[in-house]
């Protein structure tokens, strides 16, 4: 089946306004709720900047996704062991305390977390006097 450019185009773009769409319905739906309870102006922004960046993140990762899935098992085991590999390697503790088997070995247990622009993955004074690090 062939399409011609104009009509693929079409699609595309119909595709990119219903993405935009469904960004701007999510935020309009927390902006409600926001609004009916009172939240701080500063927090709104906050929220909606968190939103706006994590669903244009999980756009992308999700093609990600897709794309490492059409991969060979073998082929995609050794792409995610080089790029872990190499996130491990940049990080003296690892490099001087490990063995190279131990890092390619922990290179296989990562995995990703999301944190906002600006948002504190700890506070020093949040933690516990009593943890032992």
């Amino acid at each position: 089946m062939k399409m011609s450019s104009s009509t693929l185009l079409f699609f595309l773009c119909f595709l990119m306004l219903n993405e935009k769409k469904i960004i701007r319905e999510t935020i309009s739906v927390i902006n409600q709720f926001m609004k009916k309870k009172n939240i701080d102006f500063e927090l709104q922004g906050r929220v909606r900047k968190y939103l706006e960046y994590t669903m244009d993140k999980e756009r992308n990762s999700d093609k990600e996704i897709e794309i490492l899935n059409k991969l060979t098992a073998s082929l995609k085991k050794e792409l995610l062991l080089q790029s872990h590999g190499n996130i491990l390697t940049k990080i003296p503790l690892f490099t001087k305390n490990f063995s190279a088997n131990t890092v390619q070995s922990l290179s296989f247990c990562m995995k990703k977390v999301k944190f906002s622009p600006e948002e504190y993955i700890y506070k020093v004074h949040l933690i516990k006097k009593s943890s032992k690090i």
